[in-house]
């Protein structure tokens, strides 16, 4: 079961042998699919579909009933204060996605902050895991949740200077789309040109807190040893 929010025209979708199935996102499709396996194993037929959940889906009174029931300690816990902020953080899709922004400071910041007494001086985060702004003021783990909703885990790489412009690369390849793959940094800097081809020199400059520039990286960190990266989700899978 894939976790794209879409619907593929063929349903399932077979990709070597693998039955495929999306179901968009949100509860709106109940994704349905009825399977036959010889003894062996193999499936001999797949079929089905993603079913519409709309208003003319009645709704059961007693799953009702216990959802408001398993509601309510969720919604005490959301409502948790874990943290304060003195002013508004953009996460707006539409910024975050093109250019820097506030909010993808903030977790870029927060990734590097906690991996930094390990040795790795560097953060990405990929545009697309932001969903929400903020308020200035009090900030509740609901908010938290909104605005970073997927079960993403912090993962740490050692990776060269290369490989680093290569996943900058690839994460300016589509801002002309307003991709989810566009990466806030933190504890670097860099600057593309994106009238240039996709993943054929966008990228202009990369600065590194406590290094040199692009030039000297590529040719310091060609043979890796430098431990740096701290990669979320679907963005640098050049480096995964």
């Amino acid at each position: 079961v894939g976790s794209e929010m879409c619907i593929r025209d063929s349903y399932p979708t077979v990709v070597n042998d693998v039955q495929i199935i999306q179901a968009y996102a949100y509860g709106k499709y109940l994704g349905e699919l009825n399977i036959i396996f010889d003894e062996a194993g193999n499936v001999i037929s797949a079929e089905g579909e993603p079913i519409l959940i709309d208003s003319s889906v009645v709704e059961d009174p007693q799953i009702v009933t216990r959802l408001d029931i398993l509601e309510k300690p969720i919604n005490k816990l959301k409502e948790t204060k874990v943290g304060n902020v003195s002013a508004s953080l953009n996460g707006d899709r539409a910024v975050c996605r093109v250019q820097e922004c506030d909010m993808g400071n903030m977790i870029a910041d927060a990734m590097r902050g906690a991996v930094i007494d390990k040795g790795y001086t560097i953060a990405l985060a990929n545009s697309g895991g932001i969903r929400a702004s903020l308020d200035a003021g009090d900030v509740t783990l609901g908010e938290v949740m909104t605005i970073l909703p997927f079960q993403n885990t912090l993962s740490t790489f050692k990776v060269t200077g290369k490989q680093l412009l290569t996943a900058i690369e690839n994460g300016v390849s589509e801002v002309e789309d307003v991709a989810g793959r566009f990466p806030q940094v933190s504890g670097m800097r860099f600057t593309f040109d994106a009238s240039q081809p996709a993943n054929g020199g966008r990228v202009t400059s990369i600065d590194i807190d406590e290094v040199e520039p692009i030039e000297s990286i590529l040719k310091r960190f060609g043979s890796g040893s430098m431990s740096h990266g701290a990669l979320s989700k679907e963005a640098h899978e050049t480096l995964a």
